[in-house]
């Protein structure tokens, strides 16, 4: 006997109001996250429902690729960033926003011939200890990526931690923590998740990020 299969069942107008809902949380900018599939509901109908966004977020250039062969022109941006020079050139070339997120992604775009500029986030650790560059490695890092060949730094990228727990003080410390490392540098500062975003006004900063 053949197992039963599970369906979910999606509304996209349900997913444009909740996109509404946020614009009224927040004077910041809104980059929708659609990574992985949009989290298994469907990448292209999620990302077409959600063009309203200042910006959507995938995983990486394959699905970033996938949403501009469906015509969709918001900036999109690369929260695994790129691996190989070929990667780095194709987000050039679709204007993609690839993360950097460690000496190994820095020295392939350091050394790929890039066909046209490219706008990049640099990511640091806040604490959620999966991604990022160390805080304290920040100017340091800032440095040696503006003296790479068509690259410009659009901004920086935390990640909260605990941001679910709402009486947890973390979110705010990791939020000072993170507005320090990049005190003083250009662009645009980005850490809020959608925990933070309810939760704790205070880190929704230039961009904020809704996902799950």
């Amino acid at each position: 006997m053949a197992s039963p299969r599970a369906l979910i069942q999606i509304s996209l107008d349900a997913l444009k109001h909740n996109l509404s809902i946020i614009r009224s949380q927040t004077n910041a900018k809104i980059m929708a996250v659609v990574k992985t599939n949009a989290y298994g509901h469907g990448l292209v109908p999620c990302a077409k429902a959600l063009v309203a966004a200042d910006a959507l977020a995938v995983r990486d250039v394959y699905e970033g690729v996938i949403l501009r062969e469906q015509g969709i022109s918001n900036p999109i941006c690369l929260l695994e960033g790129c691996f190989f020079s070929d990667e780095w050139r194709l987000a050039a070339i679709h204007d993609f926003w690839p993360l950097v997120c460690d000496t190994t992604q820095l020295q392939t775009l350091s050394r790929t011939d890039l066909p046209k500029k490219i706008g990049i986030w640099i990511k640091l650790d806040t604490g959620m200890n999966r991604l990022g560059f160390h805080l304290p490695e920040t100017h340091r890092i800032t440095r040696q990526i503006e003296r790479i060949n068509n690259v410009e730094i659009l901004g920086y990228m935390g990640h909260c931690s605990r941001a679910d727990e709402r009486k947890h003080p973390v979110t705010q410390q990791q939020n000072v923590q993170f507005l320090k490392a990049v005190d003083g540098l250009p662009g645009w500062r980005s850490f809020a998740n959608s925990g933070a975003l309810f939760g704790f006004p205070e880190t929704h900063n230039d961009w904020v990020r809704p996902g799950i």
